[in-house]
């Protein structure tokens, strides 16, 4: 066919295809006596030692097809680093690429067919499609890979990358082995549908919210909950799947074929203002994991190679992010941060972040539009009770390693629980590709202000209904307020969660009349007069609130991957795991309220709480801070902040306000995200009178429902 392009875009489509051909290479490269060996058992497209499955029945088990192809790909990477090009192996390669495409396989698993082998299968024919005569993958394989798997399928976020990357290879290996200009227009094709990848998508758009969010998570798999699509938080699993493929595309395509620069410079933010988010002294959140938590504790490796990928493209504005987040993630070392510091909402996902140079607070909650998480291909199948307000808490990164074998599921830290009531017991309810996982209540929201940050909920779950629980964040301390926390119908014991990790050895418990008892193994303490209790560098104090009645326990716990992940190991585990639990009655207002912070913390003291059925607030002691929660407004509650400011919420909504001599700031949105008006009233002293204003937020709409908004009012 006719074509005409320009000279340097044809330079760059061959720089492009070295590149890409070199990158994906089998590794290692077979021997010469193992592609023999091979050589040895094939006859008719097939290899003697592999039992292939009847192409007339239904595959359930892609593992032959897989073995097929992986050996197709090695002899094609073979005969690439090869100096002598064999015609027997190259015939081998292109038969075994050929008998794969003319079965037409009826594989049961969409992701098999159309992802995992066709991208071996790509990859194979992209190797080859030099050595053999023009034109010869035109008859079979290019037909069929490119009816398999391409961009025009209406996939999204991570799928959507994977096809992408999947037709970028066929489409390269069709270009050069046919010449044909439809090929390149499917190339550009590819490259347009990932340069698309790299912006924000549309909460309401025709990804229904998957890929790249608004406030920077990546959702994938959002579960409908009657018209409405949940989001589900996955930065860590399908989003770095996503980030992976989009990575590849920009370290290997030449010159006009690169993605666009402000794509690229969304990618910064991404990874600045997201995923570097979900990482602290090397450990990542469990929470933006997915079903990926139930097969091993994630890596992050890889991601400070993607930092070094986008520096070239990096303005001078935020090169300094980008750099920290790289020297956070190649040494692990918190200390000296200057960016990844306080804290960050995100409020696509009902989910709060809080960094400090001595510990990182992660924070999850569940609402009528977003879902804790899923089971899926018999992965996860006990994090029924992830993102209902569930935290992980960090000091050295290595408090979690390994434990979601031997973890108490019912006892997710932040989380409260009637043991052994979940539907379905003892078999834990499915939440298939995350039916059912979403929240109750619209009154669920993460907002911040860069350093003071809240995460309210309202949640009825099971047996438990109406609870009102709020994580108050701030540069030394985390506090953990609820009220409201109806356990009337409750049959078995209910508790809420303070903290489930890996044992170091000892804890120390403080009681109110301010002895100490030292805990080693297998203990197991309950007491009303626990003041705070300390292990592995963070300290849970309940001074505020005397009388809970409190659980510290240590023992042995032992499970297998397998009890998580059907696919998993069936080995047993055991771990010896600290406990911190508080203990409810049945009733109607059962109640709790806690802090967490460091150790070695000197400034506790300067934050008070207080703690209503309407309102969970802290304060600070000189009265320049205030901040939490208003579930239902009391008229005419006022609230007293620095140089006799008044504050009077007139809608329920989180806050955070700052007063200096000159000015406050009041940073607040509607939550509930119904598009709603957020208003105060702040009154001041004046010329010896009291001024009064009122304050009214912008509603936030679209993408931009839930973000917080910071308003400043002057005094002078």
């Amino acid at each position: 066919m006719e074509y005409n392009y320009p000279e340097e875009f044809l330079k760059d489509i061959e720089s492009t295809y070295s590149k890409v051909k070199n990158a994906n290479l089998s590794s290692p490269i077979p021997s010469s006596s193992d592609v023999a060996h091979w050589y040895s058992l094939f006859n008719n497209g097939k290899f003697s030692d592999i039992t292939y499955p009847d192409k007339n029945q239904k595959v359930t088990n892609s593992t032959p097809l897989y073995s097929h192809l992986s050996r197709t790909k090695s002899i094609a990477s073979y005969l690439v680093k090869s100096s002598v090009q064999d015609a027997n192996y190259i015939n081998m390669a292109f038969s075994a690429l050929n008998f794969y495409a003319s079965q037409k396989y009826n594989i049961s698993s969409w992701w098999d067919r159309q992802v995992g082998l066709a991208k071996d299968a790509a990859i194979s024919a992209m190797l080859i499609c030099k050595m053999i005569p023009k034109n010869n993958l035109s008859d079979v394989f290019l037909p069929y890979i490119i009816e398999t798997t391409n961009t025009t399928m209406g996939e999204t976020g991570a799928n959507q990358a994977d096809f992408a990357t999947i037709q970028l290879f066929w489409s390269l290996a069709g270009w050069e082995n046919t010449q044909e200009d439809k090929y390149i227009q499917y190339m550009l094709a590819s490259l347009s549908a990932m340069n698309e990848l790299c912006y924000i998508v549309d909460r309401t758009g025709v990804e229904h919210g998957e890929g790249i969010s608004s406030d920077y998570s990546i959702s994938q798999h959002n579960p409908k909950n009657g018209t409405v699509y949940c989001s589900q938080l996955y930065t860590c699993s399908y989003g770095t799947v996503l980030l992976s493929n989009i990575f590849s595309f920009i370290k290997n395509l030449s010159g006009s074929l690169n993605l666009a620069e402000d794509a690229i410079s969304n990618l910064i933010d991404e990874l600045t203002e997201g995923l570097g988010c979900h990482t602290y002294a090397g450990m990542i959140d469990i929470h933006p994991q997915g079903r990926a938590i139930s097969r091993g504790t994630m890596s992050q490796s890889g991601w400070a190679s993607w930092t070094d990928i986008l520096m070239p493209y990096c303005s001078s504005a935020k090169q300094p992010a980008l750099l920290e987040l790289k020297k956070r993630l190649q040494t692990k070392d918190e200390h000296n941060n200057n960016i990844f510091i306080g804290a960050r909402a995100f409020w696509v996902n009902d989910y709060l972040v809080n960094f400090s140079d001595k510990f990182c607070f992660w924070n999850k909650a569940i609402s009528t539009r977003t879902a804790g998480s899923e089971t899926g291909n018999g992965e996860n199948t006990k994090g029924y009770y992830i993102g209902n307000g569930s935290y992980w808490v960090t000091s050295k990164g290595n408090e979690y390693y390994n434990i979601q074998p031997v973890w108490d599921w019912e006892r997710i830290p932040g989380t409260t629980v009637e043991l052994h009531a979940y539907p379905g017991y003892p078999t834990w309810p499915k939440m298939e590709w995350g039916s059912g996982s979403w929240g109750s209540h619209d009154f669920v929201g993460a907002i911040s202000d860069g350093t003071t940050g809240v995460l309210a909920m309202t949640l009825s779950k099971v047996h438990i209904s109406g609870a009102r629980k709020t994580n108050i964040v701030s540069s030394s301390q985390v506090n953990c307020l609820a009220t409201c926390i109806d356990t009337s119908k409750t049959s078995n014991t209910v508790l809420t969660s303070v903290a489930q990790d890996l044992f170091c050895g000892q804890a120390v418990i403080t009681y109110f009349d301010s002895t100490q008892q030292v805990v080693s193994d297998n203990e197991n303490i309950t007491s009303k007069t626990i003041l705070s209790v300390s292990h592995n560098g963070l300290t849970y104090d309940f001074s505020e609130y005397p009388g809970q009645n409190i659980t510290v326990k240590t023992a042995n716990q032992t499970g297998r991957w397998s009890d998580i992940n059907t696919s998993g190991s069936t080995t047993p585990i055991t771990q010896n795991i600290f406990s911190v639990w508080i203990n409810h009655g049945k009733s109607t207002s059962e109640s709790y309220g806690y802090r967490i912070y460091a150790h070695d913390e000197m400034n506790i003291d300067d934050i008070l709480t207080s703690r209503s059925e309407n309102h969970h607030l802290i304060s600070s002691n000189d009265k320049k801070l205030l901040a939490g929660t208003i579930y239902q407004i009391d008229p005419g509650t006022k609230f007293s902040l620095y140089g006799g400011i008044t504050l009077e919420p007139l809608s329920a909504t989180s806050f955070v306000a700052k007063a200096d001599d000159s000015e406050l700031k009041i940073t607040s949105t509607d939550i509930s995200q119904k598009g709603k008006q957020i208003e105060f009233n702040v009154s001041w002293q004046k010329n010896f009178s009291m001024v009064t204003q009122r304050v009214c937020f912008p509603v936030q709409t679209g993408n931009e429902a839930g973000r917080s908004t910071t308003l400043t009012i002057k005094f002078q």
